[in-house]
């Protein structure tokens, strides 16, 4: 049976970073979550690992953290390093989701006496040409015209906020605990009026994908000491939309960019593999704890 969780609230650089703890055995875990999610949503991995001590952090602007500050990737990569300088964290397995695999990397590259392997879930690392097109199209866009920022923010309770995504794309395609888990903490509330509001604000998120930052990452690869395992969902095809959500965002030969790295492509998931498929999230995150694929 897993042990509780234990609520830590980390100050780095003027920011209150929520993170919970499973304390167990071993090098620890490092989870970070994606873009508009939680530290919650691992919920279900930690389970997996019963003995494990596991980490999840809230990173800023979602979940328990701080939202002020600019929305900066690079900031949000140096509110990881601080997380793990602070709790001491040291031999850790660091695998994150979508933004959080971003955030994971620049960490590793920068604090490689503090992780030992790099468990990616579709990252959000894009190749040298893409960033540029990216920042290009970006740049005519205000957050407050992109599609995201009109997502719904008031909910009667997250039991309504469940019932309802459960018959949608793509929540339905999740198993059902993942989103039980997501809709469960994804609610601040409810305010004087009975009113339950999003911890992460649409608004955010799309400055968040609008602020993507390529010569960050693109610095840090070739740097990581750590082993890598990247897990890629399906791709586009040559007429799909490389920036939907129902396919990957990575860049195909990024393996290759690390000094150890594999490629695991999963063909049949979206880009929300840890939602879809957690348990072939846990298996790889065990192999990471053990490191035998590399030796």
């Amino acid at each position: 049976m897993r042990n509780r969780s234990v609520q830590h609230f980390v100050d780095v650089d003027g920011a209150r970073l929520n993170v919970w703890e499973w304390r167990g055995e071993g090098d620890p875990v490092v989870l970070l979550h994606a873009t508009g999610f939680h530290s919650r949503c691992w919920d279900y991995v930690a389970e997996q690992l019963p003995e494990q001590h596991i980490y999840a952090v809230d990173l800023r602007f979602h979940g328990e953290s701080s939202k002020e500050g600019k929305v900066d990737w690079p900031t949000m990569a140096d509110d990881i390093k601080g997380v793990l300088e602070k709790l001491d964290i040291k031999n850790a397995v660091l695998s994150g989701h979508s933004i959080g695999g971003y955030l994971a990397t620049v960490t590793a590259a920068d604090m490689p006496e503090r992780v030992k392997e790099l468990v990616l879930l579709d990252p959000v690392i894009m190749s040298r040409t893409m960033y540029k097109i990216l920042r290009l199209a970006n740049g005519f866009m205000k957050p407050e015209k992109h599609p995201v920022s009109r997502r719904r923010t008031e909910w009667d309770s997250s039991e309504s906020m469940y019932q309802r995504y459960k018959k949608r794309a793509p929540f339905k395609y999740w198993e059902d605990r993942a989103l039980k888990d997501y809709c469960a903490h994804a609610l601040f509330g409810p305010d004087e009026k009975g009113v339950h509001k999003l911890a992460c604000s649409p608004l955010h998120e799309v400055q968040i994908y609008l602020n993507h930052n390529g010569k960050v990452i693109h610095n840090a690869l070739g740097r990581v000491k750590a082993p890598a395992t990247i897990l890629r969902a399906r791709t586009a095809g040559l007429f799909g939309n490389p920036l939907s959500f129902s396919v990957s965002p990575t860049w195909s030969k990024l393996s290759g960019a690390f000094q150890i790295g594999r490629d695991v492509h999963l063909t049949d998931l979206s880009h929300f593999i840890p939602m879809e498929a957690p348990d072939v999230v846990v298996n790889y995150i065990k192999e990471a704890i053990e490191g035998y694929w590399h030796r």
